[in-house]
């Protein structure tokens, strides 16, 4: 009898404390993914080197050709490349690469290239500079969630994952997710991939 009342006062007491601890928000949530990369090897973004002149980019140094041109919203194909590798730091491991050239109107008509893609996304955030104009910038990130966010520094700081496939936001992807089984990496599996592959469209003005 003594044991099921300190039983019962336990599990009261764990509730109360649980119930005090609130809810992670979704902004929350969302700048958690951005702050806190599954590794803190680049706290901040790293830059994607896209090809640097104003000619590549539509709208030069104005900011006002979109708008004038009607566009609203931008898309870009994302292939993820899932790999099995080794090196001193991190022994046998998986590394997620984000291959992102371009970023185009929905007219297919090209804002920006990036010649060498994102390059390394897993544990790291990368910034795609150069989106629309000059002082615009996209970042992407391959989660511990086992997805790709991304985040657009517009007005609103449109921000949206690769599951995201609801076409009222201000982002969102078509993405089938990955066909095979995850990766597990070790000697017997060395330099094994997989790929998946995405079409994302966000809204560019703003």
């Amino acid at each position: 009898m003594i044991l099921e009342k300190l039983l019962a006062s336990f599990a009261f007491m764990v509730a109360v404390v649980a119930a005090s601890v609130p809810d992670m928000s979704a902004a929350e949530a969302v700048d958690d993914v951005f702050a806190n990369p599954v590794t803190a090897a680049a706290a901040a973004a790293e830059v994607v080197p896209n090809t640097g002149t104003a000619e590549s980019i539509m709208d030069g140094t104005t900011g006002n050709s979109l708008a004038a041109q009607g566009i609203l919203v931008c898309r870009f194909r994302l292939q993820l490349l899932q790999f099995c590798t080794t090196n001193d730091d991190e022994g046998f491991h998986v590394e997620t690469l984000g291959q992102l050239y371009y970023i185009e109107t929905t007219f297919g008509q090209h804002l920006v290239r990036y010649p060498w893609g994102a390059g390394r996304i897993d544990g790291r955030i990368k910034k795609l500079n150069h989106v629309g104009s000059l002082n615009k910038f996209m970042l992407i990130t391959y989660h511990r969630d086992n997805r790709a966010w991304f985040r657009f520094n517009s007005s609103n700081r449109c921000t949206w994952h690769s599951e995201n496939n609801d076409k009222t936001t201000c982002g969102q992807c078509d993405w089938l997710g990955w066909v095979t089984p995850p990766l597990h990496c070790d000697a017997t599996t060395l330099f094994e991939i997989r790929r998946s592959a995405m079409w994302c469209y966000f809204k560019c003005l703003g």
